[in-house]
């Protein structure tokens, strides 16, 4: 890659948004004529003591959507009087018209904690069980607006959790059936942007000291990055002129990094099918597993940092325990190479990628599928995983044959679906070759692709559009970029090049 690149300036004017749910309180608002809310939740027999946690917890999430609901003394005030409490929770015409007259809430949502539950499931581990119904009226009218219940616990709609006590398992059942609840109702990801000029231009290159880079990641500092190549790990801090080797003496060629949240540990994955753990505090040696025997290729830590998950060639995963190396399970159910994995932000889940064209969420405790997605496609090519794990991002390839003019027709394109719920966000099309890299860019909101045409794009996710475009020399092109979206990586070879997004 030429150092030409400090004379290019991209100007690209950029909207920086931030997530919140709107698309409720604007449904809701929209039928009741207001945006002001009472919330009252009563408790069937066994679930009492978690009531005030999942009132507490509702009211979070309302306020999250945009809505402004009655304060606590307000709300005490109204279930201190039992008769306009009975006749609340009877939904009568004369207790909505009060609560509309006399305290100003446009909209009841009244909410029943059906149950709530824990189960010992593995070594110290529990499942969490709630069930949660609620009811949005309309209190100038009395009409109900939405009607809902939570699904299930342990469907492929709304996953168990699993926490490391019953306390812990029961307060996250409450708040999964409470977000599966407000999916229900409308609550989506939308983006709120204001207009800002943001630049992308060249800031430093330096080569990998590790041969041809197989894969590129960045320390949460944002300062340092971690380099995987033909001939081993290697480590530049901003500004140098080459990498510093970390470990040179693994067998075969990496083909995957992957860090612990605290940053103390860096996973390694290789074409020979071990996996090395190397504690980058120098407290601890480097420890060694022979994980796979078609190659290592796709690895993730728990957000608690105990466990990682790894994908192999012959469409294995394997969990394994960080501190003692112990295996805790497999997962079959590929029958190709894992490329990405993925834990969820509770680490209950993980979302796997084949090159059997299929993605795949399991159940970590019970090691069972528990979705599965497939699209008409000939190759799935690259994917990535946004920080928070909520949106992923896959390429894939078609081919298609025109009979008429014998000929035959290539599409590539990038899906951003919700981890969540399955739903696909956008689709984008522009690269004429093999798109072999994608990386998240500040946070949800922006998507950056390499492909076998030397080009790398920007793209805006809630435009829906392409906002900048980068020439490679390299087919081969590996991304990454900072949390904060600070600075992106791109690969030519042994060497590794640095932008500056702002």
């Amino acid at each position: 890659m030429s150092h030409s690149y400090s004379t290019r300036l991209f100007l690209i004017v950029l909207a920086v948004g931030f997530l919140t749910d709107t698309a409720l309180a604007a449904r809701l608002i929209n039928r009741a004529g207001s945006d002001t809310l009472m919330v009252v939740l009563v408790s069937k027999k066994g679930a009492e003591d978690y009531l005030e946690y999942a009132e507490n917890t509702l009211k979070e999430r309302l306020r999250g959507s945009g809505f402004r609901v009655m304060n606590p003394e307000m709300t005490e005030k109204v279930k201190k009087d039992r008769i306009l409490f009975e006749a609340i929770k009877n939904a009568s015409a004369s207790a909505m018209a009060r609560i509309s007259s006399d305290y100003g809430a446009g909209i009841l949502v009244r909410g029943t904690l059906v149950s709530v539950g824990s189960t010992e499931r593995i070594s110290g581990n529990w499942d969490g069980t709630a069930a949660i119904s609620l009811v949005a009226i309309d209190t100038k009218t009395g009409e109900e607006i939405e009607v809902v219940a939570s699904d299930p616990m342990g469907t492929t709609g709304n996953p168990a959790p699993m926490e490391e006590s019953p306390l812990g398992a029961k307060q996250m059942a409450i708040r999964s059936a409470l977000d599966n609840l407000l999916q229900k109702l409308g609550a989506g990801s939308e983006v709120i942007t204001g207009q800002v000029a943001m630049s992308v231009k060249f800031s430093s290159l330096f080569k990998s000291s590790v041969g041809k880079v197989n894969t590129l990641l960045f320390a949460h500092d944002s300062d340092t990055i971690f380099v995987g190549g033909n001939d081993g790990v290697a480590v530049c801090k901003q500004g140098c002129s080459e990498a510093k080797v970390l470990s040179d003496d693994i067998p075969g060629k990496v083909t995957n990094l992957a860090l612990s949240r605290d940053g103390s540990m860096l996973a390694i994955a290789t074409t020979k099918g071990s996996i090395h753990l190397l504690d980058l505090t120098g407290v601890k040696k480097r420890v060694d597993i022979d994980a796979h025997s078609s190659g290592a290729w796709a690895l993730d830590f728990s957000p608690d940092g105990k466990m990682l998950a790894s994908g192999g060639g012959d469409g294995t995963l394997r969990i394994w325990n960080v501190g003692s190396t112990f295996k805790l399970g497999d997962i079959r159910g590929h029958n190709d190479k894992v490329t990405s994995i993925s834990f969820d932000l509770h680490g209950r889940t993980i979302v796997s990628i084949s090159e059997d064209l299929t993605i795949k969420t399991w159940d970590v405790s019970t090691r069972k599928e528990v979705r599965a997605f497939s699209e008409s496609m000939n190759r799935l090519t690259s994917s990535a995983f946004s920080v928070d794990k909520g949106l992923m991002a896959y390429s894939a390839k078609t081919v298609d044959f025109d009979l008429r003019q014998n000929k035959r027709i290539d599409k590539r394109f990038i899906r951003v679906r919700d981890c969540l719920t399955g739903r696909d966000i956008a689709t984008f099309e522009g690269h004429n070759k093999d798109i072999n890299a994608l990386c998240f860019v500040s946070g949800k909101r922006f998507l950056i692709s390499s492909a076998e045409d030397r080009q790398a794009k920007v793209w805006d996710i809630e435009k829906r559009t392409e906002i900048a475009n980068l020439e490679l020399s390299s087919k081969e092109s590996r991304l990454a970029a900072t949390r904060d979206g600070r600075l992106i990586a791109t690969s030519d070879g042994d060497k590794v090049t640095v932008w500056t997004t702002r």
